[in-house]
């Protein structure tokens, strides 16, 4: 009798702890649970599919705009990129590239050695082409009246050929040779100068990019300086528009639509496993107390 008498006393918590446990433990199931919607005779039932699936879109869609608006903004992004350690960073692999060779460095920042080798040939073209046109700009019928009857005269200073020298003449032969030489130019001008233009770029390229800025008297300390400076200005005055065509919400909505729902589930537990058994062993115990409770109310 005593034995039955404490098992009816007990028989209430207990049985108010199983069911906290479990209510909890079912509502959390359910917040995942079933995966897709049942069907009774043509009809679909209640609470199906569970709370996540069936919210999905909409879950996902909050929380990309809560991780745009609130977790990952304008201010923080640019907090983060102008840190000192990402600064520093940034520096080092920019110098560790500069102080490497002009063909290595450039290799290393195209990715490929074959657009280095297309872009050294267009820069060879291009300066070859910029030369022949900064001398054909020349007013070459004057500079060479002037040289040429300088080294005319030279010659003919002292001799029977000087009483025939003068302004004139001098003119009259260097008025073609001005034509001849523009002709030239256009002729056989790249073909004689874009040899050379290569064989100098050939020769600057086994220097680093450090070492050309050094012989001109930019130090290594000046040219960090210079592309940590670069750098906060680009992060700077670009943030606003980077931010603008990186639609973070849009990324994170994307990414939780196309995640199925059980690696949505397994998503969720990763990081909430411990808050949901909380939650379920919270049951248990109001259960419990709710009952002992109920058992004290019923003994006065």
């Amino acid at each position: 009798m005593h034995d039955y008498t404490v098992l009816k006393y007990l028989a209430g918590p207990v049985i108010g702890m199983v069911i906290g446990y479990f209510t909890n433990y079912l509502a959390v199931k359910m917040l995942f649970r079933p995966r897709t919607p049942k069907y009774l005779f043509g009809r679909q039932l209640p609470l199906t599919p569970g709370a996540i699936p069936k919210g999905k879109d909409r879950l996902a869609r909050s929380a990309g705009q809560i991780v745009a608006n609130n977790l990952v903004t304008e201010s923080d992004l640019a907090d983060r990129l102008l840190s000192e350690e990402l600064e520093n960073t940034v520096a080092d692999k920019i110098m560790d590239i500069m102080d490497r060779d002009v063909q290595s460095s450039l290799t290393a920042l195209l990715h490929s050695e074959d657009r280095y080798e297309r872009m050294k040939g267009k820069i060879a073209e291009g300066l070859t082409v910029q030369i022949i046109s900064s001398v054909k700009e020349m007013d070459l019928g004057d500079i060479l009246t002037e040289k040429v009857g300088d080294a005319v005269r030279h010659w003919a200073m002292g001799s029977f050929f000087g009483m025939f020298v003068n302004d004139r003449l001098i003119e009259q032969v260097t008025a073609p040779l001005e034509e001849k030489v523009l002709q030239f130019l256009d002729e056989e001008g790249q073909a004689l100068i874009q040899p050379a233009v290569e064989k100098k770029l050939d020769e600057l390229e086994i220097a680093s990019p450090t070492e050309l800025l050094e012989r001109n008297e930019v130090n290594r300390e000046m040219l960090r300086n210079t592309v940590v400076d670069l750098y906060r200005r680009v992060v700077t005055s670009g943030i606003s528009s980077m931010t603008g065509k990186i639609d973070i919400a849009g990324m994170i909505e994307d990414k939780i639509n196309g995640m199925n729902v059980a690696e949505l589930e397994s998503m969720v537990l990763q990081v909430m496993k411990k808050e949901l058994d909380t939650i379920v062993n919270l049951g248990a115990l109001i259960g419990l107390i709710l009952g002992l409770v109920n058992l004290l109310i019923n003994m006065l």
